[in-house]
């Protein structure tokens, strides 16, 4: 939103089709007016870097002391991300202290949004679907927990013959406690919270409750209270805040908001029982129940020290939990352990968590075992909910698996989003599914020569879809559903979950030691589409983890990729946002963010088109197939390592979506080449052009017996030199590629060398070149070598004092005994002169050091016409942006990291240091004020040295130049200025050929590809990012690149290298 008085001249604002109306905490306001903007740039964080699409800004004149608010949508665009926890804005590399909300007051800039952001942060009610709550609220019903009957559940196992539910009626009544619906309490242990040695105590305010839920919300507390959940308590030290939504029937959860504290916990892990174990135990059973245990959590109490932990938040006062709460990640291991425990005596049960499975093989031993079973959860004082548990069935699904008598069989809907995949339907949409593919490239061999038919359409602009690009999309797809449809979930080991929503459908891709467990996807409803881009992000991840929760809840780690930044902090918008967060908050999981150009898996499933699929079989079977078995591919009859599961042939055959996938699976080699004779000797007979060479230079080309019966073609470079295997044309890039993987990605030579120590042909080295220059891994985790392209001459400048160069330089650190202190300085130099200034700074804040150039600088020297700094952000910072202004300078910022534009800075900062470690290692310091005092000293030292040194280009002294006198014997001085102008000149442009001969000589063009070199990286970080295409060519050496839709950035060429695809 702007406001009407920052609208630029000439900007016409125009009536919006519809009015907007926001429901604010001031009341509702209704906008009619936006204004179109274009070319938006941030110079708090970088001059060079603007986001370029069209955007339309809605005019409001109720943006209080704000010219412009930045709504969630427009920073996700841009990719701008406030982050509270670091009190910084960051724009990818480049970032920005997060400013107080009058930081700019009088300045007529538009300040930043902190204060809407920290009361969206602090309120989640406070987006207008929150306040409307007496007209669009959903009603929230009281809870009921009453007595279920036995003999009434007994009856609903219609799947039993009736004497059999007689029996299992007769059974149940004896545990009238059990299935009382009455909260009990475990009477062997108590539960005890570790914190972390740096938790600190926090308090958080309660959660503003709407009137209309307010009656339920008190209902529920008391009832919470009144079952031993529950009691009041003073002040702590602890406190959490809390609120309550409907369920599924509408009757109210009641949700702890225990995010704080869970960052706080030490959380010790209980390993899960490994689920292919448990199959293989459990193969051949004949009757099965699953037991669902009511209120888990709650029946198990917590320590003093624990339940001063769980304090909460309400508007009728704080409340301490007495038992362990939904929410806390520490819960599934608990409740794991404990279950275990208590039926450690019972061989024919299985526990997960909350899940008790009982297996038998006859109906007698099964009564017998619900006996043994039951008796013992109500003797330890747990409830079971009958209606919600399966008695005595055959098939069920269980731990992502369906279960039947005669086998274990997977979970067809992992990959029920994969098999309805339709075809792509353009261009764009086959980018996506080659980019999902290519997620995926070290699963299986062959990928670019399966996905050869689809690359080919990629460049064209409409697409041709062809019987070949039709087999490679099924092969492919098959390929990646068996990987997914055999494999088995590990709890004990790390998952990772890839997201992504579009404007019309969620999707996300969960995997496992880099190999896809599932697939998902679900179109959006008419709400769901009206959402906020953030809110359909993790909606995604949200639906996600219901669709497979029991294959996710309770793992060991739970990583989550998201392209959407914000979702990786904590601040909250909406009441759905917080509701959806503490939903997230008992699988723990761990946010990343991931560029949207990275996240191609989960992108494909979010925009691909998929076909309408329904199963009225629990499992998802549809009965036979049209087609025959035998059709079927031959690895789906082979044993897969590790597997219990019994029928897989079956399966797929008796389910038509499944064979119609499995059939198109290609066959396939474990290794992209064999380097093996017979294969080598059968491509070299099919290859004309080695035969013909073969008979033209007999001498050189001769079959030699390699191996038992197969002869190979080998050639001798002279007439009884060596002889190496002529390789085939065919199997030429192959070979290389092979070598170039094997050989841990290695460089040109070495590669070739290794190559030539065996194997001949006469493009080996161009091959490797090629093979070399396009692995997308070498060109962006490798070193940089010369650089691309000749840099920009530059005129040297004839009047002193016009051009005034700054930097900061340090920190240098000084160790005083066991401490060490800090120092910076700024650095101030006249590009003619070389006159230089350096004061010692005490912060880095752009008022400090505006401060310092002004005292020391503008109050002694003529003032200058221009300042030369870099896009830190103590110079692009407004407080200096304003002194200059104030004094009518010229603000010139190089390049981001690029310190070669200001480069007699740079010179003066080694020198500093050179003087500075000399008094150092002479006279050590005793404490910060000696330390202190030592770096005025070598300041001062330093600069005066300078002032007084002779410089050969000036041919006199900088002081000397500056004043006119010498700086020692106070003798008059003359200098030439158009001589020193030629001979600056000459030194530039004598150092621009030095430099331009350690490059290569390349001519950049709109539309090529570049990476863009890491400023700095750590020993094994990535050494260039992208790749980024080039929009425009700049004739002083800089070129602008589009980091992301609608984000352009202006660089210097020597920060870029070309990306060779």
């Amino acid at each position: 939103m702007i406001s009407p008085s920052s609208i630029p001249t000439g900007a016409v604002p125009f009536k919006l089709k519809q009015p907007l109306r926001l429901m604010t905490g001031g009341g509702s306001i209704e906008l009619k007016y936006g204004v179109k903007m274009k070319v938006i740039r941030f110079p708090e964080l970088s001059p060079t870097r603007a986001f370029t699409d069209e955007v339309i800004a809605i005019v409001n004149k109720h943006t209080g002391t704000h010219d412009v608010i930045l709504g969630r949508d427009f920073l996700g665009a841009a990719g701008i991300v406030p982050n509270p926890a670091t009190s910084l804005i960051q724009w990818d590399d480049l970032n920005c202290p997060w400013l107080p909300h009058d930081h700019f007051h009088g300045h007529n800039w538009t300040s930043a949004v902190r204060t809407a952001m920290e009361a969206l942060a602090a309120d989640p009610y406070l987006e207008y679907d929150s306040f409307s709550v007496q007209k669009g609220s959903k009603e929230i019903l009281s809870s009921k927990y009453d007595q279920v009957s036995t003999r009434d559940a007994a009856q609903q196992q219609t799947h039993l013959p009736q004497r059999q539910r007689d029996q299992l009626a007769d059974v149940l009544q004896h545990f009238t406690t059990l299935f009382s619906g009455k909260l009990g309490c475990y009477p062997h242990h108590k539960v005890h919270l570790e914190l972390s040695e740096n938790a600190k105590p926090f308090r958080c305010r309660e959660y503003p409750i709407p009137h209309a839920h307010r009656e339920v919300f008190k209902e529920e507390l008391e009832r919470l209270v009144k079952i031993g959940v529950l009691s009041r308590t003073t002040a702590s030290k602890f406190l959490s805040p809390t609120f309550i939504v409907p369920k599924k029937d509408g009757r109210v959860r009641w949700v702890s908001d225990f995010r704080k504290l869970n960052s706080m916990i030490t959380r010790k892990v209980y390993n899960l029982p490994r689920i292919q174990d448990i199959l293989k135990r459990r193969s051949h059973y004949r009757y099965f129940t699953k037991l669902d245990i009511s209120m888990q959590y709650y029946t198990f109490e917590l320590d003093e020290a624990s339940k001063d932990l769980c304090t909460i938040a309400t508007p009728f006062g704080n409340f301490r939990y007495n038992r362990l709460p939904m929410g806390i990640k520490q819960s599934p291991d608990v409740a794991q352990q404990i279950m275990e425990d208590v039926l450690r005596d019972c061989p024919e049960v299985e526990v997960y968590i909350d899940d008790i499975g009982v297996f038998s093989n006859t109906w007698e031993e099964h009564l017998a075992s619900l006996r043994k079973v039951l008796k013992i959860l109500q003797d330890n004082n747990f409830t079971v909910n009958p209606l919600k548990c399966e008695w005595a069935v055959q098939e069920t699904d269980w731990l992502g698996y369906w279960l039947t008598p005669t086998g274990i069989k997977p979970w067809k809907k992992k990959i029920d989003a994969l098999l309805a995949l339709q075809r792509p339907q353009s261009v764009t949409e086959l980018r996506s599914f080659i980019g999902a593919v290519t997620f995926y490239r070290d699963m299986f061999p062959r990928r670019s020569h399966l996905l050869s038919p689809l690359t080919a359409q990629v460049g064209k602009r409409k697409l041709n879809w062809n019987d070949e690009c039709e087999k490679s999309f099924k092969e492919i797809k098959s390929l990646l559903a068996k990987e997914a449809f055999l494999r088995y979930p590990d709890h004990n080991k790390p998952f990772h979950i890839y997201t992504d929503a579009s404007d019309r459908q969620l999707g996300s891709v969960i995997l496992q030691e880099g190999k896809p467990v599932a697939f998902f996807s679900r179109k959006l409803n008419s709400a769901q589409r009206n959402y906020t881009t953030g809110e359909k992000e993790l909606l995604s991840i949200v639906e996600t983890l219901k669709e497979y929760r029991t294959m996710l809840f309770g793992c060991r780690e739970l990583h989550v990729y998201t392209d959407h930044k914000n979702l990786t902090f904590h601040n909250l918008q909406t009441q759905r946002v917080l509701r959806w967060r503490l939903f997230l908050e008992e699988y723990g999981p761990i946010f990343h963010y991931i560029k949207g150009n990275e996240n191609t898996a989960a992108d494909a499933f979010s925009r691909l088109t998929f076909s309408e699929r329904q199963s009225d079989h629990p499992h998802g079977f549809k009965g036979p197939p049209e087609k025959p078995s035998d059709v079927l591919h031959p690895s789906f009859t082979e044993d897969t390592s590790d597997s219990p599961v019994e029928g897989y042939y079956s399966m797929v055959t008796d389910d038509p979506d499944l064979c119609d996938c499995f059939v198109h699976l290609p066959d396939q080699q474990d290794v992209p080449f064999q380097l093996d004779y017979k294969t080598i000797a059968e491509a070299q007979s099919r290859d004309a052009a080695l035969q013909a060479e073969a008979q033209s230079q007999p001498m050189r080309i001769q079959k030699k017996l390699l191996a038992p019966g197969t002869e190979v073609f080998c050639h001798a470079q002279t007439i009884g030199g060596p002889w190496k295997i002529y390789l085939p044309t065919s199997l030429l890039r192959d070979t290389v590629r092979w070598y170039h993987l094997a050989l841990g990605h290695c460089g040109i030579s070495r590669l070739a060398d290794t190559l030539r120590m065996h194997f001949h042909h006469p493009r080996l080295q161009q091959t490797c070149e090629n093979e070399v220059s396009t692995c997308d891994p070498c060109q962006r985790l490798k070193n940089v070598g010369r650089g691309h392209g000749e840099t920009a001459s530059r005129e040297a400048s004839l009047l002193p004092w016009q051009d005034v160069a700054v930097d900061l330089i340090g920190p240098w650190t000084i160790s005083v005994g066991n401490k060490k202190h800090t120092f910076s300085a700024l650095t101030i130099i006249d590009m003619v002169t070389n006159l230089v200034e350096v004061i010692r700074i005490e912060n880095k804040s752009a008022a400090h050091v505006a401060m310092h150039f002004e005292n020391h600088w503008l109050s002694k020297y003529p003032r200058p016409l221009n300042v030369i700094h870099d896009q830190g952000g103590e110079f692009i910072g407004d407080d200096f942006q304003h002194r200059l202004r104030v004094h009518g300078i010229n603000s010139k910022p190089i390049t981001a990291k690029n310190p070669q534009a200001n480069s007699v800075c740079e010179r003066m900062h080694q020198a500093i240091g050179n003087t500075l470690r000399v008094l150092t290692t002479l006279q050590p310091p005793r404490g910060h004020s000696t330390a202190k005092q030592l770096v005025d000293t070598a300041i001062a030292d330093t600069v005066y040295a300078t002032r007084c040194t002779y410089s050969s280009v000036l041919k006199t002294t900088p002081g000397g130049l500056a004043f006119g006198r010498d700086m020692i014997l106070n003798i008059p001085l003359i200098t030439d200025l158009q001589q020193l102008q030629k001979r600056r000149q000459a030194l530039i442009d004598q150092r621009l050929i030095a430099a331009n001969t350690k490059r290569f000589s390349y001519d950049y063009a709109i539309g090529d590809k570049v990476l863009k070199l890491v400023y700095n990286p750590g020993k094994l970080e990535p050494r260039a990012k992208g790749p980024y295409s080039i929009t425009r060519v700049h004739a002083n050496g800089t070129l602008s690149i589009q980091l992301a839709p609608g984000v352009i950035e202006r660089i210097n060429m020597r920060r870029v290298k070309p990306y060779h695809e």
